[in-house]
């Protein structure tokens, strides 16, 4: 496992499809992670679209890719209450009330570009709050985000970003655009 994933494995190389969160958003829970203590650095607030192996990943793929997840048009985000993935895993997470269905076919598309998923878990469109949190900080999670302000709980996603892990480090390789 690579830092705090549930899915990431050390030596192994990824592709990943995020949509950023609006900077906002980002930013509290960037600053929620950083007060907690839930990871030595505050993470890039997103919501995964898909992550698999970085060798099912051709460049001959990115330009249908693009054409038919634009086809699909952007994503208007509507985000509900807090959760978590107990007992399965310790993470807290905010729910995804409005846009779950669209971003489960950007999903699916992406499994039909670039292969399996490489998650073990089935796809659950969420913006994680963190990942092994302790008790204390997942039931702090429900209480601090259980009612997010409406500029903050609803967004458009026009574009999703592509990245690749070396083994070490995340590197942007490009944008899909939704529009």
């Amino acid at each position: 496992m690579i830092g705090n994933s549930p899915t990431l494995v050390q030596g192994q190389r990824y592709v990943s499809v995020v949509a950023d969160l609006p900077p906002a958003l980002g930013g509290r829970i960037r600053s929620w992670q950083l007060n907690q203590g839930a990871y030595p650095t505050a993470t890039h607030g997103h919501v995964t679209v898909f992550v698999g192996a970085e060798a099912g990943c051709d460049a001959s793929v990115w330009p249908r890719l693009q054409q038919d997840a634009a086809a699909l048009g952007p994503v208007q985000i509507s985000l509900g209450a807090p959760s978590t993935f107990l007992p399965v895993s310790p993470v807290s997470f905010l729910t995804i009330r409005q846009g779950a269905s669209h971003l489960t076919r950007l999903h699916q598309l992406c499994q039909n570009y670039l292969g399996p998923s490489a998650t073990p878990f089935d796809y659950v469109p969420h913006v994680t709050l963190g990942h092994n949190l302790s008790s204390a900080a997942l039931e702090q999670s429900l209480e601090d985000f259980k009612e997010l302000p409406a500029e903050l709980a609803s967004f458009t996603v026009e574009r999703l970003r592509v990245s690749c892990f070396d083994g070490q480090r995340w590197n942007f390789l490009r944008m899909l655009e939704l529009v």
